[in-house]
């Protein structure tokens, strides 16, 4: 059986499901090209639910992630982030809970190798779902980008326990630039870098290679190799506290105000955001 959302309804919204029952060949697809693919609490729901049922199945051996139209994933929905389904929490740990660090915790304690299948764009909380992935592949125009600062936001604490090297991610997060697919090569992150059809080809191959050893041993290293990296863990708790930090200063409201006017922020002072 296809996981299904934790609801009433018979199908996902914003997200498509597919299953290969002859090689296990898992597959989520984020379906809101309108909105490129950005997500809001109901999307990080209906990608868990997908995550978590895909686990449950003895049968499947691989997940991969993609999204439909011209991006992988805009990151958050700054504009309808809260849903009347799931409404923003006024407590900010609790809302910085809810939000993409639950998604990226629900993707690397994944017990199923996932793959990250990028096109086009994969930006801020989108970029930290390609890197919370086991395995990356990407289109050669794929831009990465960390816009958060831009947006007064205070997250991407924890770029570098997911894959960027530690100068290099200061360099993203502070100035707010990009990677493209070269520089995901060049640095290990992106293991093939491939047109659509190219990289459609390489997700089949390397889904039918996983489906072909042994899935306890998968599994079973897939899962030490996260447990060695116990700083992710508490990444993840800083990465929401920091988020949290955030929410009540006038750089984050201001910078949600210019991104919904479509200007450029007007930052005027600098804040000390502590997270503990």
């Amino acid at each position: 059986m296809i996981p299904q959302p934790q609801s009433t309804d018979d199908s996902f919204v914003f997200i498509d499901c597919d299953l290969n029952r002859d090689s296990g060949a898992a597959a989520i697809v984020l379906n809101r090209p309108e909105k490129r693919n950005a997500i809001n609490f109901s999307v990080i729901q209906e990608l868990i639910s997908a995550i978590e049922g895909f686990n449950a199945l003895p049968g499947v051996s691989s997940i991969t992630i993609t999204g439909r139209g011209k991006g992988f994933c805009a990151g958050d929905d700054i504009a309808g982030m809260g849903t009347d389904e799931h409404p923003l929490p006024d407590d900010p740990v609790a809302r910085a809970g809810q939000g993409y660090v639950r998604l990226i915790r629900s993707v690397w304690t994944s017990r199923k190798p996932v793959i990250a299948d990028v096109h086009g764009f994969a930006a801020g909380a989108g970029a930290m779902l390609m890197l919370a992935a086991d395995i990356i592949c990407v289109d050669p125009d794929t831009t990465v980008s960390f816009p958060f600062t831009k947006l007064g936001i205070t997250a991407g604490s924890l770029v570098d326990h997911l894959g960027i090297p530690f100068h290099l991610a200061n360099l993203l997060l502070y100035t707010g630039s990009s990677l493209g697919a070269s520089d995901l090569a060049r640095l290990g992150i992106a293991g093939f870098v491939g047109d659509p059809d190219e990289r459609r080809r390489w997700v089949t191959e390397t889904q039918q290679s996983i489906s072909r050893v042994s899935p306890s041993a998968v599994q079973a290293i897939k899962t030490a190799r996260r447990s060695s990296q116990t700083r992710t863990d508490s990444a993840l708790v800083r990465e929401q506290l920091l988020l949290a930090a955030g929410y009540g200063h006038s750089d984050y409201m201001e910078g949600k105000r210019a991104f919904l006017e479509k200007r450029s922020p007007n930052f005027l002072e600098a804040h000390s955001y502590e997270s503990d």
